[in-house]
């Protein structure tokens, strides 16, 4: 198992759990040259795509998995709704941090080279809470799909 952060300190905490092969730094946002093409069974990214470039890291992605490979992936959730339907307020755009909606995440992976009809979509009201723009010390969920 490879796994790659931008941070030097989690590889440090990756490597101490002794359960990767291979582990090395990389910034998605350029790329990952150090993977070769069709290398990888799964591609598993949590939590950081709305941190990323979705044109440089989703093309990478397909390019280092096999064919039959899988991507997991989580993405913020824009446009959310709640179990009753109602709208859920984007809770970091205080932050300059922003989602996609369902109708933009299939685009985003089609033009990556993924197939949306094929994939399977999971979403979740809260899958974290977040500080309030209030700062009064009270958190919003930040709802995902993924």
């Amino acid at each position: 198992m490879s796994g790659t952060d931008l941070s030097v300190g989690m590889l440090a905490r990756a490597r101490e759990r002794r359960v990767y092969n291979r582990l090395f730094l990389a910034d998605a946002n350029a790329g990952l040259a150090a993977v070769e093409s069709e290398s990888l069974d799964l591609v598993l990214c949590v939590g950081a795509l709305e941190l990323l470039d979705h044109a440089i890291c989703l093309p990478e992605f397909a390019r280092v998995l096999k064919p039959k490979g899988e991507l997991w992936a989580s993405f913020q959730w824009e446009d959310a709704v709640d179990e009753s339907g109602a709208a859920i307020a984007s809770p970091t755009r205080h932050q300059n941090v922003a989602g996609v909606t369902l109708s933009e995440l299939a685009a985003k992976l089609e033009m990556s080279g993924f197939d949306f009809d094929t994939a399977h979509v999971e979403k979740s009201h809260c899958a974290f809470y977040t500080p309030s723009p209030a700062q009064d010390g009270s958190s919003l969920p930040v709802p995902y799909q993924g």
